[in-house]
């Protein structure tokens, strides 16, 4: 019986390999953990078309992954020095390893398009951070045109052309991403104040078996 404890004792008081968080990750765990993933499109649940309005979820789906596999370096390089020696660091200690996760981006990048971008960013011996500059690049040419034409659209939205007053605020939210997503944000005060003055005289007619869904609500 005494032997029994003892054994049991010993048992309980080493660490696991596999549950403590002491121990460093190798470079195999990192590859089985990046390639464990079957699927990709069910972690980036947006498939990006030739709509710009997808741009900005994609790409923050894809670099929270990036970030979760640790391989944002590989598609979005450090400015910071110590960043950078890290990274160089990184890639002469294990090059079979860095060498590897690149076509893993691709077949990501690759998995999560459209068929017609897919087409546009194909090339012979890419790299992760080439083909992810090429797929930005596809949503920021004409991008004065694109503001121009976005910030038309905002500023002449009518309440009087919308079915109902949560539809109207939906729509002016959304004409707002798409502005940021070509990097020319609407504030917030911005916003309330352009669905405010819209809406105030048509708020203040009576609108007979119309709830009134009240701005701050719907922002």
């Amino acid at each position: 019986m005494a032997t029994s404890i003892s054994t049991s004792t010993t048992t309980e008081s080493t660490p696991s390999p596999l549950t403590d968080s002491s121990v460093p990750s190798t470079p195999s765990s990192k590859i089985q953990l990046a390639f464990a993933i079957d699927n990709v499109k069910s972690i980036i649940l947006v498939t990006l078309d030739n709509n710009s309005s997808l741009y900005l979820s994609w790409s923050a789906l894809f670099k929270v992954q990036a970030r979760i596999h640790n391989v944002h370096d590989h598609i979005v390089p450090p400015t910071d020095a110590k960043a950078l020696q890290i990274v160089a660091k990184a890639k002469t200690n294990d090059l079979d390893l860095w060498n590897r996760f690149n076509p893993f981006l691709l077949q990501w990048m690759y998995a999560t398009v459209s068929q017609d971008i897919l087409n546009s960013i194909l090339v012979i011996d890419d790299s992760a951070e080439e083909c992810w500059n090429r797929i930005a690049s596809l949503f920021h040419n004409n991008k004065h045109s694109r503001v121009v034409h976005l910030e038309n659209r905002f500023t002449n939205t009518s309440f009087e052309d919308i079915t109902s007053t949560k539809a109207y605020c939906t729509h002016l939210k959304l004409l707002a991403d798409y502005l940021a997503n070509v990097d020319s944000p609407i504030t917030n005060t911005r916003l309330v104040l352009k669905t405010k003055a819209k809406m105030s005289g048509n708020l203040r007619k009576p609108r007979p078996k119309r709830k009134i869904v009240w701005i701050s609500s719907v922002l």
